[in-house]
């Protein structure tokens, strides 16, 4: 599991950067040669992607990453503890839910599938 939450922050990290380095470009000018004469999605999507948005995703994740690493080692496939051990389950599931959304990258590995 330390493997999938290693990759999972350099993934997090890397849209965090991203996100960062796009602030100071104003959506407009990033991307002004692509068509929006569509039904209005594309300004739409624009209004709701913002490096804010990110940022608060990435934030989100990473707090979740941290709240797993410190009760990671109490984690199990057994869902009748509770207490510290139903926490780090709940986590555990959680963070695995999220990579998901990410193994599209590279470095993604096969046993991190659900």
């Amino acid at each position: 599991m330390q493997d999938l939450i290693s990759w999972l922050r350099s993934q997090i990290e890397a849209d965090e950067r991203a996100a960062n380095a796009f602030h100071s470009v104003t959506i407009a000018a990033a991307h002004s040669d692509v068509n929006t004469e569509h039904d209005g999605a594309y300004d739409h999507y624009r209004l709701m992607v913002t490096p804010t948005s990110i940022l608060a995703d990435v934030q989100a994740k990473l707090t979740l990453l941290e709240l797993y690493e410190g009760v990671m080692d109490l984690d199990s496939e057994d869902w009748s503890f509770s207490g510290a051990h139903g926490r780090a389950n709940g986590l555990g599931e959680a963070i695995r839910t999220i990579a998901q959304a990410y193994r599209d990258r590279p470095g993604w590995t096969r046993d991190w599938e659900r």
